[in-house]
């Protein structure tokens, strides 16, 4: 195929950002909190990875997602906090 037949056929599934993704996956506990720890992020003013301040940072969730079996990076939680993601939810 060539680039018009390309771009004549959309993806059948919209983008959608890992929050997205991971809301959709999680249950119970894990989703309880996930939500929690963006509300942490978000309250944090969603704060750049900066280990002298602490507390809930977007580096903080993207390694303990990855940790944990959910392979995020920074710039993808950065990417979502910014609101500059697919979902246009935080």
């Amino acid at each position: 195929m060539g680039l018009a037949d390309d771009l004549r056929k959309p993806p059948s599934r919209p983008n959608s950002c890992w929050a997205a993704r991971l809301r959709s996956e999680l249950v119970g506990e894990e989703l309880e909190a996930f939500e929690e720890a963006v509300k942490l992020v978000v309250a944090n003013k969603g704060d750049n990875y900066r280990p002298s301040k602490g507390g809930a940072t977007q580096a903080w969730l993207a390694r303990v997602l990855t940790d944990n079996g959910h392979p995020i990076g920074y710039r993808g939680v950065s990417t979502h906090f910014k609101g500059q993601c697919a979902c246009g939810i935080i």
